[in-house]
């Protein structure tokens, strides 16, 4: 089957919103978004602050979506061609955005930083995006993509394929996996780089530039790549330890998703024999 990039971006878009219920039947689209994102805030890795008592998704909405004053949801309502108009100014609303959530999360719960309101906020769009509705795809035109480690594992593993675009930005430093940081503590920064870690920007900037000349935004090139990924590590990580069972050495990094599948088909036939002993009791 032939599929063009758009074929292949509408396919994950309609798996991912498969992937959830009642998608059309919404009273709010923005608050169905933004308790879809906050199940990505990874609470289980996220500390509170002592004597706060705020439980699961509808805790948290709660808390960041009260105050009509400093509301979340209603920043996205808000959210309107203005915003989107041009890149910096779309740049700008998600920084007082992400740092108005920041104000609220960090009383609520420690060490938070960039990286964990980018995600809620980013993902948000995501969902959004799934939902549709009547926003046109000028509305996402300029939206950030939602980074966690496994957008930084793959910009890293396509590291020659991202060189072109690092070197647009005159750095001086050779691109190397040491100034990455983890995706929920990533700092803002303009100067995307500060002497030892590249900061948030400099990875939307990064993936702004690979998405120049290839008809796709930044929002959309995350439907494409993040399912493709997360099966490549997964198989990977399947064939390495079924490799390590059978006594087998390989180069797993190196194989294509054709050679890797082909691998898997043939460790789960020896693997099979193996683990086959019922009948032989």
């Amino acid at each position: 089957m032939n599929m063009d990039i758009n074929d292949k971006l509408k396919y994950n878009v309609d798996c991912f919103k498969e992937r959830y219920n009642q998608w059309d039947d919404i009273e709010d689209p923005f608050e169905k978004a933004i308790k879809k994102a906050l199940g990505d805030f990874t609470f289980r890795t996220t500390k509170k602050q002592e004597h706060i008592d705020v439980k699961g998704v509808e805790g948290l909405y709660k808390q960041i979506c009260s105050d009509p004053n400093n509301s979340l949801i209603n920043r996205f309502k808000d959210y309107g061609v203005d915003n989107y108009s041009e890149k910096d100014v779309f740049d700008e609303w998600h920084k007082t955005t992400c740092d108005a959530l920041m104000n609220v999360l960090k009383n609520l719960y420690q060490s938070i930083h960039y990286g964990k309101a980018q995600k809620i906020v980013n993902m948000t769009f995501k969902y959004l995006y799934c939902i549709g509705n009547d926003r046109n795809d000028n509305y996402y035109k300029y939206c950030h993509i939602p980074l966690d480690s496994i957008i930084l594992d793959w910009i890293w593993a396509n590291k020659s394929v991202f060189q072109d675009a690092y070197d647009k930005f005159n750095m001086y430093v050779l691109f190397q996996h040491q100034y990455f940081e983890n995706w929920s503590n990533l700092d803002y920064s303009n100067n995307k780089f500060d002497g030892n870690r590249y900061s948030y920007m400099f990875f939307q900037e990064l993936i702004r530039a690979f998405c120049e000349d290839k008809k796709i935004t930044p929002l959309q090139l995350e439907f494409l790549v993040w399912p493709q990924f997360q099966w490549e590590k997964a198989a990977k990580e399947f064939c390495k330890q079924t490799e390590n069972m059978l006594n087998i050495n390989s180069n797993m990094d190196e194989k294509s998703a054709n050679k890797l599948l082909n691998s898997i088909y043939e460790l789960l036939e020896n693997k099979l024999i193996l683990i086959d002993w019922k009948n032989d009791l």
